[in-house]
Order: structure tokens, then C-alpha cells, then sequence
């Protein structure tokens, strides 16, 4: 237990040093607890204790739903009024901690100490703060975000003095980053798929059911609940300790609900935390390190995996979405730290293993990041880009979902752009799994408006300049008058801003102005929920025939949610049939249309013809065209306009992107369906039905015919009994194949013919059926193409009776002859008359036995279709390559064969007999207009300091192919020649000391010198060194005494003085005199070691 508080302490000093290194004003208060009037109660204003036990002084079984606290900061004083967050956590929430091997075991969890609520008088502001061990949190004014946090390394007591809590603004927090970004990304389109996100290749494709809502849901707001996961990793809990880790995370998550809670998001959407789970070690199963892409799709997988086997095994532990608080400082290219803050798949959310985000700690800010990036699940962009809030000159100013954190943005509202991103999304289908509500629902907390008292002549120097002041204070609320430059006092016709100081008009009490009037000091303005207000007209049809659809719609504005109100939810958007009257026989298809307004858009750098592909049942309102003459669709845009039909042989329209239901009458959610008949809520009593099968044996490689369907007929169905190795067919009598013809397959999808839409289905393991409900306007013939034998083809199809209620006469058919062909090669024409027979005999009758309404319409056909002789095909001469100067036209020229009026085979050049006709030919424009051209600029003339480059600037035509004169080129735009380089400063001057001279004293002591010079960095002289730093120029020497009369050679052997002993001493023995005198004791001291 001592070891363990040691850690607590030590991750406490840490902790406190990280945070005020982190922000730059800040500073330290002793909040309190009061009451409701703001008498003082208790410096305890802790829910537990810095042991994580609950307090003593805490009796009831649960925390007050109602606490008041006041905290004094930055010369203004705060009165809060805090509400338990009950919508914070879901009822079967929980927390689970992960040791070494990835084995969970549950957790305590902490008592709900999280709570939102307002500031009260004299500062309004909203505020979500946690009181679990302290005051964690964040407030906000009209002019700036303050976070309050304790200080975690003061030992004092709270019960005398108060604990130290630290507040600061969110504009003074410093990043130690440059670029501190979040990032959106795509990882898991790049792990899983290889080709483009939206193009596809046709592949076989199944039949699928699809839902059909009564409702659109496009036209409701709906609450909307986000069950959310959180997961604090290892290194969390080793920076914040295992005892608050669990209340600092959802102090942060209780933040980020206040944030979606804000009005300015537009819709009614809570954050719901139901699980908690706490990595103690790091998990052998889960790699986390600085990368953030690769991190997050490691931890997206992960937590899919989990809510799966959650879900699955562990009732109550689901999570629509995945937050994952990291301790790396992560990147978003790189596995190293850099700026970036955190990293979300777009539109992820709902979406398995893509509703997820990871997010590094950077302390109570971290709910902004958290809230940025579950934007970006739920399909927000960022501010500014691909849209224009936030973008110079626009009136759309950015909000939470800017690109960068900076001391500008401002992080509490949504922009408007994120607005409109995250409605489309709840209004969208992939918005279903919030829709069940995981929260016991009491009254939500009515946060406060937040406004500040203001100055109104600190208004009036913003607006007009530092001496302007304000003029005509009885007018202050509703406009704010100023005195200009010129001394006058003038007025920009907006009131001041709410808080401003002001006089009551009757009474002439002080006041402060809220929402253009001056409102008495203990005025306080009470949280309102939006209510809708009336329908707006209905606007204009979507089509002018076949089927429209036209919207009104209502804002939530009657009131509109303020102070912290509820969104209003409900119905915001209605729908209705408009110019259902079917188009004229020249109209195109309305989805047809729409593909073909992508033919002049490039795609990947080619262009193609667009036509609309029906095989993408997953998508039927989304725009899926496919090339003309090529085997893949792209998806052009996500949805189609409004009024689209699903599907081409269905009423049921698109809407919003959603297939909503259509009766056969053209009326939106109408259920009058048609009969077998065709008939609009008919009987089906105005048609028979003709029904056989084809046995027929007959020799495999060849194309058989099965049944001629008439003119007119309705829902036929023509189907193998068994599954087999051979194709059905289908042609029309103009003896064009319209599926699986000239001995091609076709993938199994939807296609027009005969005035009406057929199904071609192919599923593995089943029997092949083309279908249609018809009816048909010209007769068609269904065939088969055999690989084996014939296992037997069933059909089916619905005519009408004749006038007098019954079949017409069968005996008699309708038969074609033909005309000779109309020509000798490349595929003529020739035509028929059709001809009433007898069909036992094939001898003609009179037309009034054959049924006049199925008389087939007069036929042709393709004849003589050998080649033609191969020949050069030219096309027209290009464009000349360039608008000034030599440039050069081209043309395709190719050698063809002609094998049909519409065909021609591309053959090689060596095929065609006569001589190649040019590609290419020359063409020359005017001379090229004069323009400057600058060469690369030259090496710096100085390594530091200010140096400087030059390059040369010519004269040239615009191609660059020719130069000329200076004078031709306008010197007014000449570029520079030479510019500044190198603007880092140089080191600075430095002392340099030579070598010591030789000493002065030849014998004895004596002095030597040297040198010392100041020199700059390219070694010329300075006086910009130090003084006092500069090195010592002489010094004392000795030199060593030896002559020929050195007085050693006269000493005797004894001393004849008596001083020898302080001639030793003070070392004297090297003069002659003191050596003569005191030889021996000289001598002795010399031997001495």
C-alpha cells in the first residue's frame, strides 16, 4: 500500500507539471460549495476523497441531482447551478479492466458525479463539470471556453483551506506541435478493396429483397442515441493512475454529451456511454503505438470483434460506436509523434468495424477531439473543405469540425455544413441502430445562455478604433452608437452585444442588455425547447411528366431551442405525387437522362456514353451507370433526383436516396397495386392466361425458338424446369437479339425491349428465368441456346380478351414474308408484311379471323452480311495542337472492313492495298506573345547572415521557343534579378588566443604574453566579443639559472649564518649570496625529496 501511494504521488507531481506546462494563462482558485444563494456551505467539494472512498459527509444513497458551487477567476466571479448528467451513462453500463493475458475482470464502478447544468448571475455561461474527486470541467461565456481541473500534487487538506483547483482558457493552451491537425480517413477502403470505392465490374448478381417503409424516414427528426464504447489504453492509466482514470474519462465523455446538445447540431442526438474498458498492461491482441492509421484499424477491428462476441455471448454489452482515449502522441503518416490529434473513418458510424475513432489525451480538451471525430462518423467533413463554412468571404463561420485546434476556433457550436452532414446521415437508413433508446429518460438539464457582462465602449473600439467610445446609452440594447474618427457619433444598425451594461428606460436601474432589451440585473433567461413552426409552401416538381415529386417542409423556429432546449423531433419534411401523367413516346427515361449528363465529364481520364445499370439491387437510388460497350458500372452520383423510379419495372420512387412505396395510380404511399391484367386496381378479370412447355429435342450448338409472346401481353415469364448448361434468349421482330445474342452471354440483369422492361436472372444452382409484368408492344420471341440437351422450358404469360369477353380465334396466326435484301454486302435490309394463316396448314386467310390486336407491325431485318472490301477510314483533322506558335493537327486514320450499316472491323495497317493517307500535318498560329522567363536563382553569397542569389531573366516568346529583345517584354513586370538569402543569424564574434612567447627571464622568474584577438565568424576582426571573457594575455614564467661562476662551485661545507633555515624556507638558495652563506643547507634541502 506505501509502494502504491508513492506511484499515486509520483503520477500526481507528473500530472501537475504536464498540465501547467501545457497552458500559458491560468489561474489558481479555491472553489466552493454553496448554496442556492450563494452563501458559503464547504470547501468539500469532492464526491470522493483522494483515497477513491466515498465522503463521510455524503449520506444519501445517491450524489444531490442539484449542487452549487462558486469559482472566482480572471476578475469574474461564477455562480453555478449543476444538474446530474442521467443521460451520461445506459443502464447497463459497465467498467472492465484488461490485465497481461487479455483477460477482463470487472471494475467498481464509480458513483455518477458527472453533471451539466449553467453559471448563474452576475456571469451566465453553460457548463458540464464532474465532481469526482474535484471540479473537472469546462464553462463557457460569450467570449471565451475555460477548463477547471485540480491541482494533483498539493497535499493539503480540503476541509480547512480548500483544495487548489487551476482554470484556464482553451485560447492559452500551447501545443507542442506546429501543425496540430485531426485527420479522416479511408484505411479500411484501402485494406479491403483494390478497386475504386464506387466502380464495379458487373459480377452475377442474387436476388434481394427490399424493405419498404411506409414513412419516409427522410421526413421525420428522430432522437437519436449513440451507445458509445470507451477505452483508456495502457499508457492512460500509467500517466493518470488506475484510481481516476475511470472519473477522468467520463468527466471527458460527460464534455463531449454537452457538445451534442448544443442546438447549433440541429437535431436530437445523445451520447450515451455503455461500457468503459481500462487496458492496464498492453494486450498482446491489440497493437497500439504512435501510427494512428494503423492503430486505429487495429483497434476498429478489434472493438468489432468484441461487440460481436459481446452481443452475441454477453446480452447488454453492444456499442454502436468506439472511442479509444490514447496516451501515444499519435501520427497520422508515420510511426513517430507528430501533430496530429486524432483520426475517424467518415460515415462510419453504424458501421461495424468503421464506427470507431482514436483520439490522444491532450486533458479535458480531448472531448473536443472526441466530438470532431465521432462527427466525422457520423459523415461531417471538415469546415472549409468541399464546402464553404469557415471559407473567406463566405457568412458561414466554421465550428467544431475545423481541420486544426487553434486559439481562434471556436469549438462549442456546429457549423452549419456540419449541420446539414449529420442530418443527411440520421435521415439516411444507415442511422438505424440509434434509434433504440439504451437511457432511463428523466428531465434533461436546461443549460444556461451563455452571455458575459461587456463593456459597450470596448464594443465600440473592436468596431471602430482604441479612442472611439460609446454615445446615446438609452439606445445601447437595441443599437450600439459610436463615436467615429471624425468625433461623430454614429451607429452600424446592430444592437450591443448580450451582457452590455445598460439603464432600465422607466425606472433608470442598471440592467444588462439580453436580446435587445435591458433586462433588470436579476434577470435570468430560462432554457427553452424548440416547437416546429408552420409547413412552408410547396416547392416545384422535380419532373414535368411520368412522376414527380414535390417537399415542404418546417423548421424547428416556433420557438426555435435556446439556453440549452431540446431539438424539436417529429416530422420536418413531407412528400408528394406531382405531374404523374405519362410522358410523350419521345421523352427519355428520367434516370437515363441523368447518366447522360456524365458523357462530357471525364472518367479516369477517358470519356464514355453513360447508360443507366439496374443490377445494383443494393443501391437502387443511387445513380449506377454503366459504359456503353464496356463490362463495368461506376456509381455517378449517391443519389438520383427525386421522383426516380427504384426500378424500371416498378412505381415505387426515390426519395431523399430511399426507395419509398408508389400504388399504381402514380400516388406516394398509395397501396392500389395492378392486377395479373395489368390493370390498375383491376379484378383480373379482362385477360386469360396462356401457359405450355417447350420439350422439343434437338441437336445442341444451335439457337431454338421456344414461344412467340404477342403484342400486348403482360406478366410473362418464361423459365428452365431444371438447371442446365444452356442460355435462354430473347429477340424482337426486328431480329435483334435483346439478351444473350451472337453466341455472347450476358450477365444476368435488367434491360429494356419491346416498350417494356424484362429480369434476366442466373443464380447458382437454380434454373434461368427472364421475366417481365409487361405489356409488350411489339411481338417477341423467346429462344434457347444449347450447350446440351433440352431438360424442358416452361412459359407463361397474361393476354387480353377481345372486346366480346372471350380469346380470340388460336387457329389463326399472323405470319411474315420478306422482301429481297437491299444489299450485296456489309448486312442489307429487308422487310415483311405480316399475313393472317391458318396455323395447321400455313395457307392465308382473311385478317378478320387473325386477332387484330396482336397484329405484328411491319418487319426488318439484317441480310447478306458477308464483309465488304477492306478500305482506309479517316476521320476529321484535330484542333491545331497549339493557340500561338508551330504546333501540329492529327487524324485517326485505320484500315476497316465494313461488316454491317452500323459495324466495321478494325483491321492492321498491312490489310488495306492502297497507300496510307497522313496522320499528321503541320499548322502554325501567330508568333507567341512576349512573356519574361526566369532561370533558377544562383548559390547564396553567404552561408548566415543576409546574403544575396541572382539568376538571369530573358526575354522570350510565351513557348519559350524564341527570344527577344528586352525592350519587347513590359519592364514593369520584369522579375527580380537578385533577391535576399540566407536570413539566419551567424555566430556570434568569439575570442581567439595565440601561443605564449618565450619567457623574459632567462634565469629566474620573469613574464611571457600571447595574442588574443575578437575575430567574427569569417575570421575577420570584431569588438562584438565579451570583455570579461576575454583570455589572460601575460602571465608570470621562471627560467632555470646555470653559469660557469655559479656560486655552487664556492660553497663550503657548512652554513655560516644563522638566517640558512629562512633562506630553505622562503626558497632564496638560487642567489648567489644566500647559496654561499648557507651552502649546506642548501644542498640538504636539494637532496630532499
Amino acid at each position: 500500500m506505501q509502494n502504491e501511494n508513492k506511484d499515486d504521488k509520483r503520477i500526481q507531481n507528473e500530472k501537475t507539471a504536464a498540465l501547467l506546462k501545457r497552458i500559458g494563462q491560468y489561474e489558481m482558485v479555491i472553489p466552493t460549495l454553496v448554496d442556492e444563494d450563494g452563501r458559503f456551505l464547504s470547501y468539500n467539494v469532492s464526491n470522493y476523497d483522494s483515497q477513491g472512498r466515498v465522503r463521510r459527509d455524503l449520506t444519501n444513497q445517491e450524489n444531490p441531482s442539484t449542487v452549487f458551487y462558486r469559482i472566482s477567476a480572471f476578475g469574474q466571479e461564477f455562480h453555478f447551478r449543476l444538474q446530474i448528467n442521467r443521460e451520461l451513462l445506459s443502464r447497463s453500463f459497465s467498467v472492465g479492466a484488461f490485465g497481461n493475458d487479455g483477460e477482463e475482470h470487472s471494475v467498481n464502478i464509480r458513483r455518477n458525479c458527472h453533471y451539466v447544468g449553467y453559471s448563474r448571475r452576475p456571469h451566465e455561461s453553460t457548463a458540464a463539470i464532474s465532481n469526482c474527486f474535484g471540479l473537472h470541467g469546462i464553462f463557457q461565456t460569450q467570449d471565451e471556453d475555460y477548463f477547471v481541473e485540480p491541482l494533483w500534487n498539493d497535499t493539503s487538506s480540503d476541509s480547512g483551506k480548500g483544495h487548489p483547483h487551476v482554470v484556464y482558457k482553451r485560447s492559452s493552451m500551447q501545443f507542442p506541435k506546429d501543425n496540430v491537425h485531426c485527420g479522416v480517413t479511408d484505411i479500411f477502403e484501402k485494406k479491403d478493396k483494390s478497386v475504386n470505392d464506387n466502380t464495379r465490374h458487373i459480377r452475377s448478381q442474387g436476388k434481394l429483397k427490399l424493405k419498404k417503409n411506409r414513412i419516409p424516414r427522410s421526413a421525420v427528426s428522430r432522437e437519436k442515441n449513440v451507445e458509445t464504447l470507451v477505452v483508456a489504453d495502457h499508457k492512460m492509466v500509467e500517466y493518470h493512475g488506475k484510481k481516476v482514470i475511470q472519473s477522468y474519462v467520463l468527466s471527458i465523455m460527460n464534455i463531449v454529451a454537452k457538445l451534442y446538445h448544443d442546438a447549433s447540431i440541429g437535431n436530437a442526438v445523445n451520447i450515451v456511454v455503455s461500457r468503459l474498458i481500462v487496458f492496464e498492461k498492453e494486450q498482446a491482441n491489440l497493437t497500439l503505438n504512435h501510427d494512428a492509421d494503423q492503430s486505429l484499424y487495429n483497434f476498429c477491428k478489434w472493438q468489432h470483434f468484441l461487440n460481436f462476441s459481446s452481443s452475441s455471448g454477453h446480452g447488454g454489452m453492444y456499442h454502436d460506436n468506439a472511442v479509444l482515449l490514447t496516451g501515444y502522441d499519435i501520427c497520422s503518416y508515420k510511426n513517430e509523434p507528430c501533430g496530429t490529434l486524432g483520426l475517424a473513418p467518415l460515415s462510419g458510424m453504424c458501421g461495424g468495424d468503421r464506427s470507431c475513432s482514436i483520439n490522444e489525451d491532450i486533458g479535458l480538451a480531448s472531448a473536443f477531439t472526441i466530438a470532431h471525430e465521432i462527427g466525422h462518423n457520423f459523415g461531417m467533413r471538415h469546415d472549409g473543405l468541399g464546402n464553404d463554412c469557415g471559407v473567406p468571404g463566405s457568412n458561414m463561420t466554421a465550428g467544431l469540425m475545423a481541420a486544426q485546434l487553434s486559439k481562434e476556433t471556436r469549438p462549442f457550436n456546429w457549423s452549419f455544413c456540419s449541420r446539414n452532414y449529420i442530418t443527411e446521415f440520421i435521415d439516411s437508413e444507415k442511422s438505424a441502430c440509434l434509434d433504440n433508446s439504451p437511457v432511463v429518460h428523466v428531465k434533461q438539464i436546461d443549460p444556461r445562455v451563455q452571455e458575459v457582462k461587456r463593456d459597450s465602449t470596448e464594443q465600440c473600439k473592436i468596431m471602430y478604433n482604441s479612442q472611439s467610445r460609446s454615445c446615446k446609452p438609452e439606445l445601447v440594447c437595441s443599437e450600439l452608437w459610436c463615436v467615429d474618427e471624425q468625433g461623430e457619433c454614429k451607429t452600424k444598425g446592430i444592437p450591443a452585444a448580450d451582457g452590455t451594461g445598460c439603464y432600465i428606460t422607466n425606472t433608470k436601474e442598471k440592467g444588462w442588455c439580453y436580446q435587445g432589451e435591458c433586462r433588470a440585473l436579476d434577470y435570468q433567461p430560462q432554457p427553452v425547447d424548440g416547437s416546429w413552426g408552420q409547413w412552408l409552401s410547396w416547392d416545384m416538381c422535380t419532373r414535368t411528366c411520368g412522376g414527380g415529386i414535390e417537399s415542404s417542409f418546417r423548421r424547428c423556429n416556433d420557438p426555435e431551442p435556446r439556453h440549452g432546449g431540446k431539438y424539436c423531433v417529429g416530422q420536418r419534411k413531407r412528400y408528394r405525387s406531382c405531374n404523374i401523367e405519362a410522358c410523350q413516346n419521345s421523352e427519355k427515361d428520367f434516370r437515363e437522362l441523368q447518366c447522360e449528363d456524365f458523357n462530357k465529364k471525364p472518367f479516369r481520364g477517358k470519356y464514355y456514353n453513360w447508360k443507366p445499370f439496374s443490377g445494383a439491387h443494393d443501391k437502387p437510388c443511387a445513380l449506377n451507370c454503366i459504359a456503353d460497350g464496356f463490362n463495368f458500372y461506376t456509381e455517378q452520383a449517391r443519389k438520383v433526383i427525386d421522383g426516380t423510379k427504384c426500378y424500371p419495372d416498378k412505381m415505387d420512387m426515390c426519395i431523399n436516396g430511399k426507395c419509398l412505396p408508389v400504388g399504381c395510380d402514380g400516388i406516394l404511399g398509395s397501396v392500389v397495386v395492378e392486377d395479373f391484367c395489368g390493370v390498375c386496381n383491376g379484378d383480373n378479370s379482362s385477360c386469360y392466361t396462356v401457359n405450355g412447355t417447350y420439350n422439343k429435342i434437338v441437336s445442341p450448338g444451335t439457337y431454338q425458338e421456344i414461344v412467340r409472346i404477342p403484342k400486348g401481353a403482360v406478366h410473362i415469364r418464361v423459365s428452365e424446369i431444371v438447371e442446365s448448361l444452356n442460355y435462354l434468349a430473347l429477340k424482337n421482330m426486328s431480329n435483334m437479339f435483346l439478351i444473350n445474342g451472337g453466341w455472347t452471354v450476358d450477365w444476368p440483369r435488367m434491360f429494356y425491349g419491346a416498350g417494356t422492361v424484362f429480369n434476366y436472372e442466373r443464380l447458382d444452382g437454380q434454373p434461368e428465368v427472364i421475366h417481365s409484368t409487361g405489356p409488350t408492344t411489339e411481338d417477341v420471341v423467346f429462344m434457347i441456346i444449347l450447350q446440351e440437351h433440352n431438360k424442358g422450358i416452361y412459359y407463361e404469360y397474361n393476354f387480353p380478351k377481345n372486346t366480346s369477353g372471350s380469346p380470340a380465334n388460336s387457329s389463326y396466326i399472323w405470319k411474315h414474308f420478306w422482301s429481297p435484301c437491299s444489299g450485296t454486302c456489309g448486312k442489307g435490309r429487308r422487310t415483311s408484311v405480316p399475313v393472317c394463316v391458318n396455323s395447321q396448314d400455313q395457307s392465308d386467310a382473311s385478317e378478320t379471323l387473325c386477332d387484330s390486336t396482336s397484329k405484328p407491325d411491319t418487319r426488318e431485318e439484317d441480310c447478306n452480311q458477308n464483309p465488304c472490301p477492306r478500305e482506309w477510314s479517316v476521320s476529321d483533322w484535330s484542333h491545331c495542337s497549339v493557340t500561338c506558335g508551330a504546333g501540329r493537327k492529327i487524324r485517326t486514320v485505320l484500315c476497316v472492313q465494313v461488316v454491317s450499316q452500323t459495324e466495321k472491323t478494325i483491321l492492321p495497317d498491312s490489310d488495306c492495298v492502297l497507300p496510307k493517307p497522313n496522320s499528321h500535318r503541320r499548322c502554325r498560329r501567330t508568333d507567341c506573345p512576349p512573356a519574361w522567363v526566369a532561370a533558377d536563382w544562383g548559390k547564396c553569397s553567404s552561408t548566415c547572415g543576409e546574403g544575396e542569389q541572382k539568376r538571369d531573366v530573358m526575354c522570350m516568346t510565351s513557348d519559350q521557343r524564341k527570344y527577344l529583345d528586352s525592350n519587347k517584354c513590359q519592364s514593369d513586370q520584369k522579375p527580380a534579378i537578385v533577391q535576399k538569402c540566407n536570413d539566419n543569424v551567424c555566430p556570434g564574434p568569439e575570442w581567439k588566443a595565440g601561443k605564449w612567447d618565450t619567457c623574459s627571464a632567462k634565469c629566474g622568474k620573469g613574464r611571457e604574453s600571447r595574442v588574443v584577438v575578437c575575430l567574427d565568424h569569417a575570421g575577420k576582426l570584431s569588438s562584438g566579443c565579451d570583455a570579461r571573457l576575454r583570455p589572460t594575455l601575460v602571465r608570470e614564467c621562471q627560467s632555470y639559472c646555470e653559469s660557469k661562476h655559479s656560486p655552487r662551485l664556492e660553497c663550503t661545507d657548512q652554513d655560516h649564518a644563522h638566517f640558512c633555515p629562512l633562506v630553505v624556507k622562503h626558497k632564496v638558495c638560487n642567489r648567489g649570496y644566500f647559496y654561499r652563506m648557507c651552502c649546506q643547507s642548501c644542498r640538504d634541502a636539494e637532496q630532499t625529496p
